[in-house]
């Protein structure tokens, strides 16, 4: 199964905590845990807002991860040890089991960095 998708805080967290560790390369951790925190807890809605979405679409698409492993069967052969599995396609109303190219967005396989960074722009 997939790790846990990261919520909106740790979302911004790691996007502000890398900014300024560059900036402040000696600041404790500990201290800058707090700075971030704080800067989170005086975010304008609509930036708090941004990274909900981020975090809802990474829930999503680790959801759907989930269910197609959940799907998956092994092991079925016992008599030399070895392990099968197959994995069952549910094709009622699943849109993943339609082809790419009737999908309307392909869940993404990379990282939760790179797959944030291809949707939004962090450098405005």
């Amino acid at each position: 199964m997939s790790k846990k998708t990261p919520n909106a805080f740790i979302l911004y967290r790691r996007e502000k905590q890398s900014q300024l560790r560059k900036k402040y390369p000696r600041m404790p951790q500990r201290k800058l845990s707090g700075l971030v925190s704080k800067m989170w807890k005086r975010e304008l809605p609509c930036i708090r807002g941004r990274y909900e979405s981020i975090s809802l679409m990474l829930s999503i698409t680790n959801n759907n991860r989930n269910a197609a492993a959940r799907q998956s069967v092994g092991p079925t052969d016992f008599e030399n040890g070895s392990t099968h599995f197959f994995v069952f396609e549910n094709r009622i109303n699943n849109k993943d089991s339609l082809p790419i190219e009737e999908r309307e967005q392909p869940l993404s396989t990379s990282d939760d960095d790179e797959f944030i960074n291809s949707i939004f722009n962090f450098d405005l």
